[in-house]
């Protein structure tokens, strides 16, 4: 038995250094591949790929990308007429016109804004048009079991409600988890909705505009279903900072304040 053990231990030792000699090592191909990847990588998880949501630009790109280096890997495309895209339907709303956005101070002044910069419509809602006055709602939850409501004293039937993004997280973490729970886009229309509001503008909470105050566009949502019935919008803070009659430090102090008490502070914005 010894003999063996020992026969076989000189028998597998030349047979590792053979194969540690003949282990192949990084090539300049294996190299070239790797920063390849990284480089596809890299490009397709970018900012200007958005995400790769359906019906945005930036899917779009990346697939324009994707087919690039099918065709420099010398892949022949099988789509028709040459492509290397095969088009299916799916089913989505779509902006059959730009929508309008306008406010009309006290003094009977007219600020219009711009789509695409200063707002974008959602897909979650509805078509329509109307002239209604402005409430702020917070950020238009109704949550009996974490006793908290934005619409409680407040009147917004056949108003415009503006609502932040999120939701408050100021309490303990039950109770902020209940409020999250609240805090979809379809949840907080359906709440509108449900106090007879005429139109909804969603604006970035502030923890979301931390890093820029981005607007969603149409195509973001386009492919949501949704039973909205009221217009919907996305607006930028400033448009709501304009609304507000302290302006941006307004608009801090509230969001402040209903992190600290953890109620809201809803108000009607007159004129």
């Amino acid at each position: 038995m010894r003999t063996w053990r020992w026969l076989f231990i000189f028998l597998i030792v030349p047979l590792l250094l053979a194969a540690e000699k003949t282990a192949p090592t990084p090539s300049f191909t294996h190299a070239a591949a790797e920063a390849r990847m990284r480089r596809d990588l890299a490009f397709l998880a970018s900012d200007e790929c958005e995400g790769r949501g359906p019906g945005t630009r930036g899917i779009d790109k990346a697939a324009d990308y994707i087919a690039e280096q099918f065709k420099k890997a010398g892949l022949k495309p099988g789509g028709a007429n040459g492509s290397y895209f095969q088009p299916f339907p799916i089913n989505a709303n779509v902006l059959d016109a730009p929508a309008h956005l306008a406010l009309t101070g006290p003094q009977g002044q007219s600020i219009t804004f711009k789509q695409g910069v200063q707002f974008w419509p959602m897909a979650l809602g509805g078509s329509g048009s109307d002239q209604a006055p402005a409430v702020f709602a917070g950020y238009g939850i109704t949550s009996d079991k974490a006793k908290y409501d934005d619409y409680a004293g407040i009147d917004v039937a056949d108003k415009v409600v503006i609502l932040l993004r999120g939701a408050p997280h100021g309490g303990d973490a039950e109770r902020n988890d209940e409020l999250r729970k609240h805090a979809p886009f379809l949840k907080k229309i359906a709440n509108a909705q449900k106090h007879e509001a005429a139109a909804v503008l969603f604006v970035n909470d502030a923890d979301t505009a931390r890093d820029g105050d981005d607007l969603l566009d149409f195509n973001y949502t386009a492919f949501t279903h949704s039973s909205g019935r009221i217009p919907v919008f996305h607006v930028r803070r400033s448009v709501l900072e304009m609304m507000l009659p302290g302006g941006a430090d307004m608009l801090t102090r509230l969001e402040n304040d209903i992190h600290r008490d953890m109620k809201p502070h809803s108000c009607e914005l007159p004129g």
